[in-house]
């Protein structure tokens, strides 16, 4: 013949392991919420990682470009120095050419 627990002996099981659940429940939550943060910290990280990089790519293109093009405004600089020596090249050509008609 099988014998069942008594009402009172489950009740009282039960409040010993009703409490202890919900301790191990309650670790379980913290744990999330810690997995949670540590995701979220991982995933900044991340993101400034890769800013960091792209800024550091960014750097090293602009220098690479500088060595292999000149840069915009030395070129108009030179060609305004450029002009301004034609034109007085020009003037003392035409000074030359009026001395020599005389």
């Amino acid at each position: 013949m099988q014998r069942f627990p008594h009402y009172e002996d489950l009740k009282d099981l039960n409040n010993k392991f009703l409490p202890e659940l919900s301790k191990i429940e309650l670790h379980l939550y913290k744990f999330e919420v810690e997995i949670e943060k540590c995701q979220l910290i991982i995933q900044t990280l991340d993101e400034s990682l890769a800013k960091k990089s792209s800024r550091q790519e960014m750097e090293i293109l602009h220098l690479k470009l500088l060595e292999e093009y000149p840069d915009k405004v030395l070129v108009e600089r030179f060609q305004v120095q450029m002009e301004a020596k034609v034109a007085n090249n020009e003037r003392k050509i035409d000074n030359l050419v009026q001395n020599v008609k005389y």
